[in-house]
């Protein structure tokens, strides 16, 4: 069947659209590629970073430290050009921005020695080359050297939106944002994983005389109600919480605030005292009467006080037995009372073996 004029395409039309295709396709693979070269480009340029508004607290960070000198290229080379276009345009990322990858320690040894031994504190020794061998990486305690937690100390914390950080902002933050807490050399030097003595890390930091003597883990409490401020100096392994360490007047609101929230003694006073055996309910009496600010370090007198600093190490209150004041001339009448009322209350303060104390007397 042969075609009419209306159907046929004459060959010159036909090479004329395909050399428009050509040519769109060539243009679209020029623009393409020229996009991908400028924003390779651009992208290796801190001023692209300061040029988004949900970057300022990452950017400001980074330019009051010493790694300022660097791009952030440098650092953070698993930044893909076609993300950071795609998500520039859509919108697509989340607040506060983080980053998602892992930084690799050849990124820091470029630079960086791991034979390094003194640290700029001037006291510290730490081996960089043996903590690698036992497999913690750079980042593991390095995370906030540049960016000094911006986050979570201004964004999460106190509210400030992204925008508005300023160099003052992090100028601030930076004094004690960019540090290691001594919270996170503490969960491997704890003793059983790595030695926990000061003299591992610090030249010039010995334990007091006081701190060698036999009973000092359980005779420690007396002397931290005379100046807990000293035990904070080195307890508290918390910069900006050390920073912000505020005595009150109240000697126990001191001690209650560093027995319950400071990471150091919270995870021994959370574990029952070695002082208190299985009849420390017919014991404690005496020693509650010589030091009550002792027990109340870690108990509370009520179950759910209105002024507690904390909440308490334990879930043992002293009204929860104290509940009954006894009587005046109580140990006549008390027969009475256990015949009446069962000697099931009795028990909840003494033991089954205090009653023979006096019944087994002749009387």
């Amino acid at each position: 069947m042969m075609s009419t004029p209306h159907t046929r395409i004459p060959v010159r039309q036909k090479r004329l659209g395909r050399r428009i295709k050509q040519f769109l396709l060539v243009a679209c693979i020029v623009v393409i590629g020229y996009a991908l070269l400028f924003f390779s480009n651009h992208i290796k340029d801190p001023d692209a970073c300061l040029g988004c508004h949900v970057m300022q607290p990452q950017v400001k960070t980074w330019q009051v430290t010493a790694h300022n000198r660097f791009d952030c290229i440098t650092c953070h080379k698993n930044v893909s050009v076609a993300t950071f276009v795609f998500r520039e345009f859509t919108g697509r990322y989340r607040l506060p921005v983080e980053n998602e990858k892992f930084i690799q320690d050849q990124i820091c040894l470029d630079c960086h020695s791991k034979e390094r031994i003194v640290t700029p504190p001037g006291d510290l020794l730490i081996p960089h080359g043996l903590h690698m061998q036992k497999g913690i990486d750079c980042i593991d305690c390095h995370e906030n050297v540049v960016h000094a937690n911006v986050n979570d100390e201004l964004i999460v914390k106190q509210g400030v939106a992204p925008e508005a950080v300023t160099l003052e902002m992090a100028e601030k933050l930076a004094t004690f944002g960019n540090r290691i807490e001594m919270d996170k050399c503490m969960q491997c030097h704890n003793g059983a994983k790595a030695p926990r003595e000061c003299s591992t890390c610090h030249t010039d930091k010995e334990a007091p005389e006081s701190h060698n003597r036999e009973k000092w883990g359980t005779e420690h409490g007396r002397e931290a109600f005379l100046d807990i401020t000293s035990c904070n100096q080195c307890h508290e392994y918390n910069v900006a919480k050390k920073k912000a360490y505020d005595e009150t007047a109240d000697a126990l609101v001191n001690v209650q605030r560093e027995a319950r929230t400071n990471g150091f003694c919270y995870n021994c006073h959370i574990q029952r005292p070695v002082t208190h055996t299985k009849v420390y309910s017919v014991d404690h009496p005496e020693k509650a009467r010589k030091f009550s600010q002792g027990c109340l370090a870690c108990h509370n007198r009520e179950k759910e006080p209105k002024n507690a600093v904390a909440p308490p190490t334990t879930s043992v209150y002293c009204e929860q037995c104290h509940f009954i004041l006894h009587q005046s001339d109580w140990e006549r009448k008390h027969p009475d009372k256990v015949r009446a009322d069962g000697d099931t209350q009795c028990y909840q303060c003494h033991a089954a073996t205090s009653c023979a104390a006096c019944h087994s007397q002749k009387r």
